[in-house]
């Protein structure tokens, strides 16, 4: 994945960012650089219809190439976007909406990362 290269969004996502669920329960795991690309994405969705070049995202969030790789792969993990590569060879992004905070804390792994991070921080 380079700067110039260009990913599309998947179109026809109805997307719920639960800013409460975002900040409490996900914001310590994914940290600031995930959250704000989870950000610039809801933001800036466009229902499939253009291409973007990555380049735009480190312009505009002030990244360089290693922190949106990292945050790509964080918010992967935590199922807030699934992130892949087309047979055409352009990037796709599929944004997912967040659990609500009682769904997050229902969920083992995630519930136990969370606990994890609160109590390096304390």
């Amino acid at each position: 994945m380079r700067p110039i290269e260009e990913f599309v969004y998947v179109g026809n996502q109805v997307i719920v960012p639960d800013q409460a669920s975002l900040m409490r329960c996900y914001y310590p795991i994914i940290g600031s650089e995930g959250y704000a690309l989870y950000q610039y994405f809801v933001a800036f969705y466009d229902n499939g219809n253009h291409r973007h070049k990555f380049a735009a995202i480190l312009n505009h969030l002030n990244f360089g190439m290693q922190p949106l790789k990292e945050a790509l792969a964080v918010l992967t993990a935590v199922d807030l976007l699934a992130f892949y590569q087309s047979p055409q060879g352009i990037y796709v992004v599929e944004l997912k909406s967040p659990l609500s905070i009682e769904q997050f804390l229902k969920h083992a792994v995630y519930s136990s990362l969370l606990e994890q991070k609160l109590a390096n921080h304390q």
